[in-house]
């Protein structure tokens, strides 16, 4: 990738990079280390952001990724929320659509 080692570590100082060290303390990057470190280098080279943009790009990415974490485990929980749902027994299922018209009829406006 055409960096310099002491980028690497001022990457790895800033925290946007955490390679993991070998057993002689050698720095072994992972595959998401390699794609972030290839972000950096396109941002500040082509793009012109500094180490501070640079900082707030990865930081939004993580809360992103955070949120879309957060999304599919909510979307897993609807699902099984659901898949009970239509195991209930249809008795059950009749009794609630009662009462939901008794809701909608108490709450029409009299003539």
């Amino acid at each position: 990738m055409d960096i310099h080692p002491q980028t690497l570590r001022l990457y790895e100082r800033r925290g946007f990079v955490t390679p993991a060290r070998s057993k002689g303390n050698n720095r072994m990057y992972s595959w998401r280390d390699v794609q972030t470190i290839r972000l950096i280098v396109y941002l500040t080279r082509e793009r012109g952001v500094n180490l501070a943009g640079v900082e707030l790009i990865l930081g939004t990415q993580r809360k992103i990724d955070a949120l879309q974490h957060d999304i599919e485990r909510l979307r897993q929980r609807i699902i099984e929320y659901a898949q009970r749902t239509v195991a209930v027994p249809q008795a059950t299922r009749a009794v609630a659509k009662i009462g939901a018209r008794a809701l909608v009829k108490v709450q029409a406006p009299s003539p």
